[in-house]
């Protein structure tokens, strides 16, 4: 157990629920970049076939999703501070 930091917003559950959620966002983020490497010889005689749009989209869509909660949950932001703060960014 690591010694306890005064500085840590977050501590026990709360800090684990938080970096689960961010280890999930980065798994995520990290396998959608592979995916999106171009497919090798190798790949394409296995069957191995490109990313769709859809795909992409759910792979964003889950990000997307997985930040409001972190957001909303852990930040404990208001609805309509996150859509406010959303809006601001161009």
């Amino acid at each position: 157990m690591q010694p306890a930091n005064s500085n840590r917003p977050f501590e026990g559950a709360a800090l684990t629920d938080i970096l689960h959620q961010l280890a999930r966002i980065n798994v995520i983020a990290t396998s959608l970049k592979y995916e999106l490497d171009p497919l090798s010889d190798e790949d394409e005689e296995a069957g191995a076939e490109p990313l769709t749009p859809d795909q992409i989209k759910e792979e964003l869509d889950e990000i997307a999703t997985i930040v409001t909660e972190i957001a909303l949950n852990h930040v404990k932001a208001h609805a309509e501070e996150w859509i406010e703060a959303n809006d601001e960014i161009e």
